[in-house]
């Protein structure tokens, strides 16, 4: 038991590192105030912190730093 307890640990810091790195990579790919959520229904998601409103993480296919994700843009996947 106690191996698998400490892999549910070990396991669990290499996501948080994963999504730290990915909130990093979403807030240069868009040029409003983004932040990576998570919500139990619907998975991870893009949430634009002025209006509260939430996408799916398609609407950053195709984005880099040069090609942003605009708000408007975003509104189009927002569920």
């Amino acid at each position: 038991m106690k191996a698998l307890i400490n892999n549910v640990f070990s396991t669990h810091l290499k996501y948080e590192k994963a999504c730290e790195k990915l909130n990093e990579r979403v807030k240069e790919v868009c040029d409003f105030k983004a932040e990576l959520t998570w919500c139990a229904s619907d998975g991870h998601l893009i949430l634009n912190e002025e209006t509260t409103s939430v996408a799916t993480l398609d609407c950053l296919n195709g984005r880099t730093v040069t090609n942003k994700l605009t708000e408007n843009e975003h509104d189009k996947f927002c569920i």
